[in-house]
């Protein structure tokens, strides 16, 4: 009689402790900026992340890009515009980025 009980708050525990902890799945919507050093918008430069997922955007006329389900983690993210290329390495946890390129 008492086996029951046990089992019971053991499997309440194990599904709390499931319910209760974030999941890093969890994909998210990722958006963001390609600035130059001086503030510029770089605009039509492609963006690509490679990590848990691989994705690519291009960004507009103001700079912007937008992702939709990303895979949170970490990325080698490469911003290309013409022959310039940049090189970032970051864990993205939320949906927005601030790239800030050399050119």
């Amino acid at each position: 009689m008492t086996t029951m009980p046990l089992r019971r708050l053991l499997v309440t525990l194990l599904f709390a402790t499931l319910v209760g902890m974030p999941s890093l799945s969890q994909a998210l919507d990722l958006g963001g900026q390609v600035r130059g050093v001086q503030g510029d918008p770089k605009k039509f430069a492609t963006v690509q992340l490679d990590g848990p997922g691989s994705y690519v955007a291009l960004t507009d006329a103001n700079g912007r890009f937008s992702i939709k389900s990303v895979s949170p983690g970490q990325y080698r993210v490469k911003v290309t515009q013409g022959d310039k290329v940049q090189i970032f390495s970051m864990a993205i946890a939320s949906g927005t980025l601030e790239l800030v390129v050399k050119w």
